[in-house]
């Protein structure tokens, strides 16, 4: 996470619950992989190098002070995945999420929080669903359809 949104103390809360979230569901699946090629032996291996783009994450206790009036929360999330051996990039997938203004205030900050878990779902699934064929897959979910102020 870059500037402006690194050191954010809300931002870096977010950026570790994004990384946990992620861990608890494709560590284990990545480790099944290793294992199953080193049993073959002899595999590639590829780098994931996911990276927030940008975010604005608002926790409960601002969700609770202000509502709907701190606008909404929203995610981007990049990915380079990358063959090690040869260096050659094989995707470079953007994910989004957000959380609407108004779900956030009415749910007290649930709804920015669950943003957290989609939008690491969404890399997971995306990591697991290319696995046996790159066929690319859903990466956000649809923004809204007009500008918001």
């Amino acid at each position: 996470m870059g500037a402006p949104d690194a050191g954010q103390d809300a931002n870096q809360k977010a950026l570790a619950k994004i990384q946990e979230n992620v861990s608890s569901t494709l560590d284990p699946v990545l480790k099944q992989w290793n294992e199953d090629g080193a049993r073959r032996g002899g595999s590639r291996t590829l780098v994931i190098e996911p990276s927030i783009r940008e975010i604005k994450f608002l926790n409960a206790t601002v969700r609770v002070w202000t509502g709907w009036m701190s606008g909404s929360s929203a995610v981007i999330l990049d990915a380079r995945i990358t063959e090690k051996k040869t260096g050659k990039v094989i995707a470079t997938p953007m994910f989004y999420a957000r959380a609407a203004a108004m779900a956030g205030a009415f749910s007290f900050g649930v709804a920015d929080n669950a943003m957290l878990t989609r939008i690491a779902n969404r890399l997971s699934n995306y990591i697991q669903g290319n696995y046996p064929e790159a066929v690319g897959g859903p990466t956000r979910q649809d923004g809204p359809k007009k500008a918001e102020p």
